[in-house]
């Protein structure tokens, strides 16, 4: 069997050193009554349903591309679920009737489904993630169906998308690609959001554009957020999240230090927070989340939010271009513009681990798990996306103290 010595990183199924021989003792038996639906609650929380669902529509594309293109390998690798099979609720198949044949695949017929979609209709080329994710759809439907992939595909594939990461750049030069990424949003644009957010009395769009720039965060990562989720520090709210896009399981999150400014109460995180809980006192009373409502499901907010401070921006296009381009403005650009201005708005920035810290950006492995317990870095930080300068003898100020004992954890 294989050793697990000589390999380093994620060590995977096929190269543990296992016995597979061996018979399964009791294999005849049938589970527990209720297993399956014990373990499906459990097992459907690794990846949100959203990603399952277009996971299974990217496999209906190369399905129906081999139909059409490749008759005789589909005639191969393609299978029909089955009717017992497509209910099992560990597959989630949502109604699909076929699926790939995982186990000896021809890397070539996948290869070509990629190589015939790589550009867009309108002949633009599409970007490397794009391409990424059919591949790592492939691997998720090998893993539903308890199947295991051919090293030649994983070999063939990883050269390939090599090779096309080096085309794309290439093709970008010759004007061939559309970005589809947004811009950082500057300090200068923020500071005017949160101007513009107040003018129109949406105090939703201010203290969330607030709490997205100083968490150097994404809408989706608000969304959820809740009193639990905040500490008192010595001189700043201490804020964590319970997961993130890149950490499910929340191993590897920090906590962001978040500062006041008393000085320009109109970017005051803290100040938006007292408003803000002013405001939906009654809300609290049934749920403790700042920005969902009782039994709505996560999402809902961020949707909100987007929705709103594009039509807040829409209304300023003409103030919004001195800053950047329109077309590229989108909500999550607060999270690079944020990180932007920590890195550049001073001659003095904080720490790249610092800022990668806070954004949940992952560097590497290794040193990730030390950067971890470095925070100092963070309170620097948190008071520069504060608004505070940090070339001013006023950087270091304290903000409002209060007298009640652990405030954001008294009803």
């Amino acid at each position: 069997m294989p050793s697990t010595a000589s390999h380093s990183g994620r060590i995977r199924p096929h190269q543990r050193d296992t016995d597979d021989a061996a018979p399964v003792l009791g294999s005849a038996l049938s589970a527990p009554e209720g297993f399956l639906e014990k373990f499906n609650e459990t097992n459907e929380k690794s990846m949100s349903t959203s990603c399952r669902k277009n996971y299974r529509q990217r496999l209906a594309r190369i399905i129906t591309f081999w139909k059409e293109s490749s008759p005789d390998y589909y005639a191969v690798g393609v299978r029909e679920i089955g009717e017992e099979l497509g209910k099992d609720p560990t597959r989630f198949y949502y109604g699909r009737k076929q699926d790939l044949v995982y186990s000896g695949m021809n890397m070539q017929f996948f290869l070509y489904f990629l190589l015939e979609t790589k550009r867009k209709a309108n002949g633009k080329y599409k970007l490397l993630e794009d391409l990424r994710k059919y591949k790592d759809c492939v691997m998720w439907g090998a893993k539903m169906a308890s199947e295991r992939l051919p090293t030649t595909f994983y070999e063939g594939v990883d050269n390939f998308l090599g090779s096309y990461k080096k085309e794309f750049i290439q093709a970008k030069k010759a004007g061939e690609t559309e970005e589809s990424s947004s811009d950082p949003i500057p300090i200068s644009l923020y500071k005017l959001l949160a101007r513009w957010a107040l003018e129109q009395n949406n105090i939703l769009v201010w203290f969330w554009t607030l709490t997205q720039w100083n968490c150097m965060a994404r809408s989706a990562s608000i969304d959820p957020l809740g009193f639990h989720n905040l500490k008192l520090g010595n001189d700043s709210i201490r804020l964590k999240y319970d997961d993130s896009k890149a950490d499910k399981a929340g191993e590897r999150l920090s906590e962001k230090n978040i500062y006041a400014n008393p000085k320009e109460w109109r970017l005051c995180w803290w100040t938006g927070f007292g408003i803000w809980c002013c405001l939906r006192t009654n809300k609290f009373k049934e749920n403790e989340r700042l920005f969902l409502d009782k039994d709505v499901k996560e999402g809902t907010a961020s949707a909100k939010y987007c929705e709103l401070v594009a039509g807040l921006v829409s209304g300023h296009s003409d103030e919004v271009m001195h800053h950047m381009d329109p077309e590229r403005f989108n909500p999550y650009g607060l999270r690079k513009g944020s990180a932007t201005h920590a890195c550049s708005g001073t001659t003095a920035p904080p720490s790249l681990p610092s800022i990668a810290r806070r954004g949940e950006w992952s560097i590497s492995q290794v040193l990730d798990v030390y950067w971890h317990f470095c925070s100092v870095g963070d309170h620097y930080l948190g008071r520069i996306l504060s608004g505070l300068d940090p070339n001013e003898s006023s950087f270091g100020m304290l903000p409002p103290h209060w007298s009640t004992t652990k405030p954001v954890e008294n009803d």
